[in-house]
């Protein structure tokens, strides 16, 4: 689901749809998967993006939609439009009263910046990549943790045998878009094999199964890593006092947050602030365990990973695919794929990747925020099965990989192999 739930951005959302001529439902929800690798999950603040030239520049907009043919005056008028809109910045999602928190200590005075030297000196603690691009890699690792990651040739399949065998014609459009996902894996695996040098376009196209598994190895232990963070965050907050706040206010202070909502006075009353200085320098050693992990080339596998679910997502939407199918809905199909996820796994996953996301915005967030903000975080997370999770994950089996051919057999098969023209490189002899 792309489209999330939306309040200041909602009519601002609606006349842009308007004014490029979507009505339909479906149409709307595949607009929004879309615009995912553009602007993520449509939420006020993605719609504040669209608004902005600078974060959505014409060009990315008009590339991002292009598939639908709409009348290119149409996407103009609907640019202008979204970009008139004067909208303020988002608030901060936490944002503490003072006349409901009381100082544990007396406040410090401030120190002028450029007396004291080691925070200039300070490296590390900043992330070097966009934090939807680790979500996106952790959804491929649950659903590969699944035995999911096959998913596009068993539909293949499902439909071909259905009209071959069965129904006896041709087989329906939806059977190409997904022949061409099938395909682009299985063509990666053989110039893996074969050793071509690919472009930059190609490299975040054609992802092999061992690019997969690399990546998927790195992040593995991203469940501890964050499993580590909620204890942190849950032993500053115990000693804010707020362990002994009842069950009642601990839910409505994880709703506030999920919601963007004021704290709750009532635990604000009962909490005393303590310096964030441990829970900041945990998440900055975080970030730097996560940079490492996506280091090198495995960044690339999974930036490209996220146009790909998005490109699943619609899919699996599309009514034309229930139809080849001979099912009703994606539940029927999915089921006599022998595929499910279930319902605490789903939940989990997207709690985890709103946990995520508000972790590596701590550094960022204003010292004042600090202690309502983490407290909230903290009641997000209680309910997350870390443990769960870690041992799907640990667990999975390495997929097969395919076995390079050895230097003879390797230039024997490649004598009868013209150049390819989309590889960025020549062939090495």
């Amino acid at each position: 689901m792309a489209i999330k739930e939306l309040k200041a951005m909602k009519d601002i959302w609606a006349g842009f749809v308007g004014t490029l001529g979507i009505t339909d439902t479906q149409k709307v929800e595949e607009l929004a998967n879309a615009l995912f690798p553009l602007l993520g999950d449509i939420d006020d603040n993605s719609v504040a993006m669209l608004q902005n030239p600078e974060d959505t520049p014409d060009a990315e907009i008009k590339s991002a939609i292009a598939s639908f043919r709409i009348p290119t005056a149409l996407v103009n008028k609907a640019i202008r439009g979204v970009r008139k809109v004067e909208v303020k910045e988002p608030a901060p999602p936490i944002v503490p009263s003072a006349a409901t928190i009381v100082p544990a200590a007396p406040t410090l005075p401030p120190v002028p910046r450029g007396l004291t030297l080691l925070r200039a000196l300070k490296t590390g603690g900043l992330l070097h990549f966009k934090p939807e691009t680790l979500v996106g890699a952790m959804g491929s690792l649950l659903v590969d943790s699944l035995g999911l990651s096959d998913i596009e040739e068993r539909l293949r399949d499902a439909i071909e045998k259905r009209y071959d065998i069965t129904l006896k014609r041709p087989v329906p459009p939806i059977y190409l878009q997904i022949d061409a996902l099938a395909k682009s894996r299985e063509y990666a695996e053989m110039l893996e094999v074969l050793r071509v040098e690919l472009g930059v376009a190609d490299r975040r196209r054609y992802i092999s199964a061992s690019q997969r598994e690399k990546l998927h190895a790195s992040i593995a232990p991203i469940f501890r890593e964050l499993k580590a963070i909620q204890d942190t965050l849950q032993g500053y907050f115990d000693k804010m006092g707020g362990g002994g706040a009842s069950q009642a206010l601990m839910q409505q202070a994880m709703q506030n947050f999920v919601l963007g909502l004021p704290p709750n006075p009532a635990l604000a009353a009962l909490i005393k602030p303590q310096p964030p200085t441990a829970v900041v320098a945990a998440v900055e050693g975080m970030i730097e365990r996560a940079n490492k992990m996506l280091a090198g080339t495995r960044s690339i596998t999974a930036a490209a990973l996220l146009p790909e679910a998005a490109s699943w997502s619609a899919l699996l939407e599309n009514e034309d695919l229930y139809a080849a199918m001979g099912v009703e809905d994606k539940e029927q199909m999915l089921t006599e794929l022998g595929i499910s996820a279930d319902a605490d796994l789903i939940l989990a996953e997207e709690n985890v990747a709103a946990f995520m996301l508000a972790v590596f915005e701590i550094p960022k967030t204003p010292p004042a925020n600090l202690p309502m903000y983490i407290a909230s975080l903290a009641m997000v997370g209680i309910d997350i099965p870390w443990d769960r999770l870690d041992t799907l994950v640990q667990n999975r089996s390495t997929p097969r990989r395919p076995v390079a051919p050895s230097t003879k057999e390797e230039r024997a098969f490649r004598d009868g192999i013209p150049d390819n023209p989309r590889s960025g490189g020549n062939r090495t002899h």
